[in-house]
């Protein structure tokens, strides 16, 4: 009789110890709120206004922010061409547009959430991209953004 309770308590002290209770897998959320949306938008923006304007015009080519949008309000203007603010389109898949408004230099980016040039939001596991519509000031001696107003962002896509 004592070897039996002895065994039984020995497998109930074994079978105890190894059962654990299911640890919680840890939920990994990304942030996808309209603030985070707003803030990849408006870092995917100046992203993109230094690789299509600063790398390309002002590094590159030499000219000042100004001397650049004087280039394109002219109308024999043949120097970036695509930056045109009569060709913008609010509609197309990414568009960017370089103004002189009230003496300030204002750059206005749209992107579509299926563009290469759409906001990304990832973790590293979920990744998803945004559209937007956002206007910011460029410093003239810069040639950087300030004044990021981010007017749309769209619904987060799933990347695949």
């Amino acid at each position: 009789m004592i070897r039996v309770s002895a065994l039984t308590v020995a497998l109930v002290l074994v079978v105890g110890c190894t059962r654990e209770e299911p640890k919680k897998a840890r939920v990994q959320t990304l942030d996808v709120s309209v603030e985070a949306r707003s803030a990849a938008a408006a870092e995917a923006a100046k992203e993109r206004f230094r690789m299509t304007v600063f790398e390309r015009y002002i590094e590159q080519k030499g000219m000042t922010v100004r001397g650049l949008v004087r280039a394109l309000t002219q109308p024999k203007a043949t120097t970036a061409n695509e930056l045109q603010p009569s060709k913008f389109d609010v509609n197309a898949r990414a568009a960017a547009k370089l103004e002189l408004v009230d003496g300030k230099v204002i750059y206005t980016a749209v992107a579509q959430p299926d563009d290469p040039a759409a906001a990304v939001i990832s973790n590293g596991k979920e990744t998803y991209s945004v559209g937007y519509v956002v206007e910011a000031e460029v410093v003239p001696a810069a040639g950087e953004l300030k004044a990021i107003t981010v007017r749309q962002v769209s619904e987060p896509r799933p990347v695949n």
